[in-house]
């Protein structure tokens, strides 16, 4: 099974409500899915699968023991979440629910029921961060903040994740595609007003 599809340059600013496979730019990123230089505003709730990008990216049977081979799972890059809420019952995250190569991902999400902060059992995940203050809650008891790690991002403050130079220093391009409000806010698209 081959799939190629790519994703750039998405927003989606609002609440998104389903049962399994819910995202806040795509339910389900399939093998050799490419999804960057996107972000998601809002609240993210369902069952199973559930994240602020993608609710799955691993290109195969999500949750299935054989998992997916060496760089056949969906790509996110230069992407991030932030939504109030993402909450859900198993495979719960910031960027992915389950699986998926995660690089230069960013998650600032207030509050996880269930879940990380970047992404569950991911094949690949480098070079991302998340907001040291985002509340995680396990059975419905707050958790300490978790350590820096692939499946949690580094622990990251706010006025840190304001900043351009965080996001460049990454690779993201603020020449064609993001600008940002100094210390004010998140990117969002050259292309938008704030």
């Amino acid at each position: 099974y081959y799939s190629k599809n790519t994703y750039n340059n998405c927003v989606y600013i609002g609440n998104v409500t389903g049962r399994n496979y819910v995202g806040g730019i795509v339910a389900r990123g399939e093998s050799y899915d490419v999804l960057k230089n996107s972000y998601a505003c809002g609240r993210v709730e369902g069952i199973k699968y559930v994240g602020g990008i993608s609710g799955s990216s691993s290109g195969s049977s999500s949750g299935s023991s054989s998992g997916s081979s060496s760089g056949s799972s969906c790509q996110i890059s230069c992407c991030y979440a932030g939504q109030s809420l993402i909450s859900g019952h198993q495979y719960v995250a910031g960027i992915s629910g389950y699986g998926g190569e995660i690089s230069y991902c960013v998650a600032v999400v207030g509050s996880i029921y269930n879940g990380v902060r970047i992404a569950n059992e991911p094949e690949t995940a480098t070079n991302n961060y998340a907001w040291n203050r985002t509340a995680i809650h396990h059975d419905g008891v707050l958790q300490p903040m978790p350590d820096d790690g692939e499946e949690q991002g580094t622990n990251t403050g706010i006025s840190t994740l304001r900043l351009k130079a965080t996001y460049a220093g990454m690779g993201w391009d603020f020449d064609t595609i993001w600008k940002i409000e100094e210390g004010e806010s998140l990117p969002y698209f050259l292309r938008q007003t704030t």
